[in-house]
């Protein structure tokens, strides 16, 4: 007997997926999402940065006549929050980068720090001013409750002073700073620059296409009127 096929009209049979069948396609699903890797670039020159992003808020901690401590605790200020170990310096300063009041960080010994900004965003640059920090780039809590989403690991260097950029198609909110673990390590963080959409990508302007449009045109005109030319010495021949 041949096997019966199902009549016209009628769906073949296919056995429900279970309760937990379902949570484990959604949990695949949601982790081939979170496998695409963002398209991000790093900046080392404060000008190529600012020609890439475009318009930024400045956070240049100058608005601070005196020191503000976190503790062990926050310190909010006007962009972002800061946790732990983090002091705003006003001068006369323990580490310097232009001479006006910045931001410093304890991360000796293992200690961290985190920057964790107001609004999503895609592109921030700052001025750095200590050796082999590491800067982690990451999106907490913008993909839903508890959500975190990590971007890339941007190094200081060794040269001590330095400017450090990054853009992203991802959006993102927290920078977190480590240090080495191995010795005392404290980090001065000046006029960090942030901003949520980059400069678009400059397009050709309308008289330009329109230019190139004429040009297109004579130039199709020249070719009917060589090949009109060529049809009538051929008659004529």
């Amino acid at each position: 007997m041949s096997p019966s096929t199902p009549s016209a009209g009628t769906p073949p049979c296919r056995a429900p997926l279970s309760l937990a069948g379902r949570r484990l396609a959604v949990a695949l699903a949601a982790s081939l999402c979170g496998l695409a890797q963002a398209a991000t670039q790093t900046w080392t020159d404060e000008a190529d940065f600012l020609a890439a992003v475009g318009t930024v808020r400045t956070e240049t901690f100058n608005a601070y006549a005196a020191d503000q401590t976190a503790g062990g605790t926050r310190l909010i200020l006007d962009d972002f929050t800061v946790t732990p170990n983090a002091r705003v310096d006003a001068p006369p300063l323990a580490r310097d980068i232009d001479g006006s009041t910045l931001l410093t960080f304890d991360l000796s010994w293992g200690g961290w720090a985190d920057l964790v900004f107001d609004q999503p965003l895609r592109a921030v640059g700052f001025w750095i001013n200590s050796a082999s920090v590491t800067v982690s780039v990451a999106a907490s809590g913008l993909d839903g409750f508890g959500s975190y989403r990590h971007l890339t690991s941007l190094d200081s260097g060794s040269s001590g002073l330095a400017f450090i950029g990054f853009t992203s198609d991802q959006t993102f909110n927290r920078l977190a700073f480590s240090g080495p673990g191995c010795c005392s390590r404290v980090m001065a963080l000046d006029n960090v620059m942030s901003a949520s959409v980059l400069a678009p990508v400059p397009e050709p302007t309308q008289g330009l296409l329109m230019a190139a449009g004429l040009g297109t045109l004579l130039g199709w005109r020249g070719l009917r009127r060589r090949a009109a030319g060529a049809d009538g010495t051929a008659r004529a021949a």
